[in-house]
């Protein structure tokens, strides 16, 4: 019942006094009592986990949901309360029974309510993280309403790992005073957003300390990127994204030239969520429901709570591959060459879970060090313009004629990066043609890893006006054997297994694969 009070004392709150936060470091005078429910429930939740108090387990798990949705806490006394909650009911010697109508009812509810997606995850830091404590809560509902499909959010320790993070999608950070990040909590912000996230900041109460800190931070997150003012007819603002806003909040953004990685509103966008004001500031939810749509793609694509785009650490520990690793070599050049630096380490991962195969990432080194490396494989892939010397390219003609295979791939579906490869092919294969790939090449019926068909993301099939099932790769061939690939759609992007709206190339799972079956063709010795 404790529970189910302090649930219902939300719900009040969120009628009655959201208006009392709206000045930044105002403690809100009718918070007091959630607070005191809340450091209850820190304390004493292990304990209400007594397995003589079975008879009440469905509907206290029910109020556990309703509170941990209503106050964002992903942890209740050091204890993630839905990995929790599911092991009680569902995990091995689960000691639930089920004696009436009401308990299963109770169960239902909690596992189905408790695995919506989460859409924001909010950062517990030092300083004013909280200055509106209901914002995303307001924001959420709308959005809800507006996908006609729940979804929620969360509240993370800027101290957790990374990996704590995964459930949402966006990282959102606000306040009016001057931001605090120590070394380690910089290096995860930029492992966050490497594994795939996205950060959303919203300075508060016209500060200008957060502004300015918050621009400092994104400096040692991004060092190859820069914080500009998104033009108005960025994607944020495009009928695509969801809703068209010409006139949309101003809002500043940082790229690696494929995917936004960090959104800045200087625009107090906090205030008009937590005083819920979405019919006179439609704009303030707009906005940020566009920014939702292009961070995650389609709906239906969305994640559940408590699930991950990264493989479990447990399960890649518990993973033994028994062949010798096969080496891919990442390729370094002057430009653009690594917008994502974790994508072929997730690539590694996934296929020692999923595929039992040991793959060992190489580099990124200079491309004239490629022989040096002693490997068959080497990925040269970047966005922009690609300007080779005649001693890179004269490296990659010898590694490509003395067996090794290159793959050249134009990230984001870069235009002038698969423009300027196509020319440099001639050089690098004199006298072999550029051709596409055989539907029924040898790379795509290995044994046990037979490629049937592709998909793509939707950008590409919009692009394209078709739905092709094979890829669209090209290739030089050796003996009718891949030695060159070239791939104008993204495969890099996608192996991080984010389903961005600005994704132009293939969908996460023909990514791996088809990276997957190019590496081991070519470490076969073909």
């Amino acid at each position: 019942m404790a529970t189910a009070g302090l649930a219902s004392l939300f719900v009040c709150y969120d009628q009655l006094y959201g208006a009392d936060s709206i000045q930044c470091g105002a403690t809100p005078p009718n918070a007091a009592t959630i607070d005191r429910g809340m450091k209850w429930l820190e304390k004493n939740f292990a304990a209400s986990f007594n397995p003589s108090a079975v008879q009440s387990m469905h509907y206290h798990l029910y109020g556990v949901e309703r509170v941990a949705l209503a106050s964002g806490y992903k942890y209740f006394g050091g204890i993630e309360w839905y990995r929790h909650g599911t092991k009680i009911l569902l995990g091995p010697g689960a000691g639930v029974q089920w004696g009436s109508i009401w308990e299963p009812a109770y169960t239902i509810l909690f596992l189905a309510r408790g695995r919506n997606p989460v859409l924001f995850n909010k950062l517990k830091r030092p300083g004013d993280w909280n200055n509106r404590p209901r914002e995303l809560a307001h924001l959420t509902r709308w959005v809800s309403r507006t996908l006609e499909r729940q979804i929620g959010w969360q509240i993370v320790d800027v101290d957790s790992e990374s990996t704590d993070w995964h459930d949402a999608p966006i990282l959102y950070i606000s306040g009016s005073k001057a931001p605090t990040f120590t070394d380690a909590q910089v290096a995860r912000l930029q492992r966050y957003v490497r594994e795939g996230g996205t950060i959303f900041s919203v300075a508060e109460c016209g500060g200008e300390a957060f502004r300015s800190g918050m621009r400092k931070l994104y400096a040692k997150l991004f060092p190859d990127g820069e914080i500009t003012l998104a033009p108005k007819t960025h994607e944020i603002y495009n009928k695509d994204a969801g809703f068209p806003m010409p006139a949309g909040p101003p809002m500043y953004v940082v790229t690696n030239g494929v995917r936004v990685l960090a959104y800045h509103s200087d625009q107090d966008l906090a205030l008009d969520w937590q005083t819920n004001k979405h019919v006179s500031r439609p704009e303030s939810f707009q906005v940020s429901f566009n920014i939702a749509r292009l961070v995650t793609g389609e709906v239906k694509l969305m994640r559940h709570r408590a699930q991950s785009h990264w493989p479990d650490a447990k399960v890649l520990a518990a993973a033994a591959p028994a062949a010798a690793p096969l080496k891919l070599a990442r390729l370094r050049f002057a430009g653009n060459a690594d917008p994502e630096p974790l994508a072929l380490e997730r690539f590694r991962q996934v296929m020692a879970v999923h595929d039992a195969l040991s793959v060992e990432i190489v580099g990124p080194i200079p491309i004239d060090q490629l022989a040096a490396q002693k490997v068959r494989f080497a990925h040269l892939a970047g966005v922009g313009p690609l300007n080779l010397s005649a001693a890179e390219i004269a490296a990659l003609k010898a590694f490509v004629e003395g067996g090794g295979t290159l793959l050249i791939e134009a990230i984001g579906a870069s235009a002038p990066f698969a423009q300027q490869a196509e020319k440099l092919i001639p050089a690098i294969c004199p006298g072999r043609p550029l051709v596409d790939l055989p539907a029924d090449n040898e790379m795509m019926k290995l044994p046990e890893l037979e490629i049937k068909s592709v998909t793509y993301a939707p950008r590409t099939t919009k692009r394209l006006g078709r739905t092709p099932e094979m890829p669209l790769l090209k290739a030089v061939l050796f003996d009718d054997v891949p030695r060159l690939y070239l791939s104008r759609e993204d495969v890099t992007t996608a192996l991080l297994g984010c389903p961005y709206a600005s994704l132009d190339g293939y969908s996460s799972r023909s990514a791996l694969c088809l990276l997957r079956n190019m590496l081991s063709l070519a470490c076969r010795g073909k």
